[in-house]
C-alpha cells in the first residue's frame, strides 16, 4: 500500500518532478515523506502494535515475531513509501507516464482482489489462535472498527489534500535543482 501512495504522490507532483533535476529533492517528494511520518507511519505502528495479529492477516503468529522483526516491518513502511515516489518519478523523468500507470493500477488491483480473497482475515478481529477456531470477533463490536474509521477519517482528507498541494506545487527545496 505505500507503494502505490509513494507513486501517487509522484504522479500528482508530475509537473514539478518534470522541471527538476533531482526529484528527490521536490517538493511533492517532501510532502509524500510529512504524510507517511505523521500519518502513516504512526497509524502502522498502533495497528501493528494494538493489533499485530490482525495487521499480519493472521498469515503469522504475531506472538512468535520477535520485536526487531516488528521493528523492521515497521521501516518498511518510508521505505516503501519513497520506493513508490522514486520509481514512478524515474519513470515520469523518462516520460514513461503509461508505464507508471499501469504499474499503479496493477498495484490497486492486485490489493483489491487480495482484500477479496482474504475478506474474512480483515472482518474480524482477535488472536491467531481466536482467528482460527472461529472465536474472533467481526471487525464493528472492536474498538479497532473505531480507530480505523479515525484514521481513514483523518488520512484520506489530509492524503487528498497533501495530493492537491503536489499537485499546485512548481518548486523544489532548492529553486536552482
Amino acid at each position: 500500500m505505500n507503494f502505490t501512495l509513494g507513486q501517487l504522490f509522484a504522479i500528482a507532483g508530475a509537473d514539478t518532478i518534470k522541471k527538476t533535476a533531482k526529484p528527490m529533492r521536490s517538493y511533492p517528494c517532501v510532502l509524500t515523506l510529512i504524510y507517511e511520518l505523521f500519518i502513516f507511519m504512526p497509524a502502522g505502528i498502533y495497528l501493528l502494535m494494538a493489533y499485530s495479529d490482525w495487521s499480519l492477516m493472521y498469515f503469522i503468529n504475531a506472538a512468535h515475531i520477535p520485536m526487531p522483526v516488528k521493528t523492521s516491518i515497521l521501516l518498511g513502511y518510508p521505505v516503501m513509501i519513497v520506493l513508490g515516489f522514486y520509481v514512478s518519478a524515474r519513470l515520469i523523468k523518462l516520460s514513461l507516464s503509461k508505464l507508471n500507470i499501469s504499474i499503479l493500477i496493477t498495484l490497486v488491483l492486485a490489493m483489491s482482489a487480495i482484500s477479496l480473497v482474504y475478506a474474512k482475515r480483515l472482518l474480524f478481529v482477535g488472536t491467531n489462535h481466536a482467528f482460527k477456531n472461529g472465536s474472533a470477533v467481526i471487525i464493528y463490536d472492536t474498538h479497532l472498527f473505531i480507530a480505523l474509521v479515525v484514521i481513514f477519517g483523518i488520512a484520506i482528507p489530509v492524503a487528498l489534500y497533501t495530493l492537491f498541494l503536489a499537485r499546485k506545487s512548481d518548486r523544489s527545496i532548492n529553486p536552482n535543482l
